[in-house]
């Protein structure tokens, strides 16, 4: 049977998992999949280079498509400190990314994204949130 967890027990989990490099489900600390990689040397040239990272966790995937050149806004209700640290080992990559420390269904999409990247994190919204976030 499913245990549910409060949105504040979850947030607790995540908070010192990250800060304290402990493993989750979603081995949050692992490099991006060569897969993804391969998407984003595939995407069109007039792909617009803005993305939006929902569930940024420990921010493989944010990294990555700053890497690629994207403008990434990336939102999670994970503590931003462990993603900034990281953002700053590579020169001029944080001034490519916007973090918003937020529940992603509260947050509000106001402009247009070439790219959405949500990696093990619908799962946790109801199909009402999903269905609104990614409308």
């Amino acid at each position: 049977m499913p245990v549910q967890h409060s949105k504040a027990s979850l947030h607790a989990f995540y908070a010192d998992a990250l800060r304290n490099g402990r493993s989750t489900g979603e081995q949050l600390h692992a490099p991006v999949s060569a897969r993804f990689r391969a998407l984003l040397t595939s995407l069109p040239a007039d792909i617009p280079r803005r993305a939006l990272d929902l569930g940024y966790g420990a921010g493989a995937y944010t990294i990555a498509l700053a890497k690629a050149g994207f403008t990434v806004v990336a939102v999670d209700q994970a503590p931003a400190e462990p993603l900034l640290r990281r953002l700053s080992l590579h020169e001029n990559l944080a001034e490519r990314v916007t973090v918003v420390e937020s529940l992603i269904e509260q947050y509000v999409v106001e402009e247009d994204f070439g790219l959405l990247v949500a990696k093990d994190v619908l799962h946790y919204l109801s199909q009402r949130d999903v269905e609104a976030v990614l409308t």
